[in-house]
């Protein structure tokens, strides 16, 4: 049998033809063109970003029907939300090509400026795994000491016109740990004792309030994170028991030395951050050896409101003490402050 090669060649054509005609009845003979939807844009009115002026395009024009279902993920084209993405499908005889280049060109640009926006927030994110931050704090203290023998109750005032710190974090490369360390020293120029029946009252030097901690921190949520760790503080009372007891008639400070351990939690809702903890004594030193040294606890709560595109953040305090010892002594005392990380 002899093989005619030209009628192989003509079978041959005719099957490339075919393919190539199946091909663009399955879409091939569109531009087809990415796009996002922006603010209060419509359907209509994204078509209309890609062809001629006259063009006369209805809910049956076959480019339309391809376009709806070639993005099954739109559920109602009504009400296409701003920052969806679709795909445009224009037919040839619509396309206005000089439209379509300066989109595309528009949607590679945007394609590029968020790639370079995640880079940088990865480079922040890289230099924000051990960061510095210096805060200063203003605030007022308002003891209350009552003596354990009777109910008799004095009240007095700490007051912190500076309180100045340094906290640094370290977070592990998988994100989910840190480690967080914080000193501050708190200078209180006096303690001004009301008056009673028992002590006249009047003001007294108190020493600087210092204190350190040291936590483990875990991101275990999206916003939320939970952190454990120690803490140290000095922190000064009045003797007051001494005074009742007819020891002396001076109103002196006296000094406590308090080693807690400490769990808490951090919530993030942009942009604040919210912390709060309990930490629980384990080892107290007072500076009036023959007195029980104090034991008991603190809750804090702690409100973070950065400023937008600067170092700089706004702080809250609020802290309560409950201990006892040679009295019961209750600490409440609010601040404000702000604060620079580099």
């Amino acid at each position: 049998m002899k093989i005619n090669i030209k009628n192989i060649y003509f079978v041959f054509l005719f099957f490339i033809l075919t393919i190539i005609e199946s091909s663009f009845a399955q879409g091939v003979g569109y531009y087809t063109c990415p796009y996002t939807i922006e603010k209060n844009e419509t359907f209509a009115s994204v078509i209309k970003r890609f062809v001629k002026p006259d063009s006369v395009i209805n809910a049956k024009t076959p480019m339309i029907k391809k376009t709806m279902s070639a993005n099954p993920k739109v559920s109602d084209w009504s009400d296409l939300p701003s920052g969806k993405e679709i795909t445009v499908y224009i037919s040839p005889e619509f396309a206005d090509l000089d439209k379509i280049k300066k989109l595309k060109e528009l949607h590679l640009k945007k394609i590029a400026d968020k790639k370079a926006k995640e880079k940088k927030e990865l480079l922040t994110s890289e230099n924000a795994s051990k960061k510095f931050s210096i805060f200063y704090m203003a605030s007022t203290g308002r003891m209350t000491e009552t003596l354990s023998s009777s109910d008799s109750t004095v009240q007095y005032n700490q007051n912190s016109p500076a309180t100045f710190g340094l906290s640094f974090q370290n977070r592990n490369p998988d994100k989910k740990w840190s480690l967080s360390m914080s000193a501050y020293l708190s200078y209180l120029p006096s303690a001004t004792v009301d008056p009673n029946e028992s002590i006249k009252g009047g003001s007294t030097s108190v020493p600087p309030e210092y204190g350190v901690t040291v936590y483990a921190q875990h991101a275990t949520f999206k916003k939320l994170s939970l952190y454990g760790g120690a803490d140290f503080e000095r922190f000064s009372s009045l003797n007051i028991n001494e005074i009742y007891n007819l020891e002396t008639e001076t109103v002196a400070s006296v000094n406590h030395q308090v080693f807690y351990a400490t769990f808490g939690s951090q919530y993030v809702m942009k942009p604040w951050i919210f912390k709060t903890s309990f930490s629980k004594s384990l080892w107290s030193k007072i500076s009036t050896p023959s007195k029980s040294p104090y034991a008991g606890y603190k809750v804090l709560f702690y409100a973070i409101y950065p400023i937008k595109n600067r170092p700089y953040s706004l702080l809250l305090l609020i802290k309560h003490h409950e201990m006892s010892g040679a009295t019961k002594l209750g600490v409440n005392r609010i601040g404000l402050g702000l604060s620079y990380a580099f």
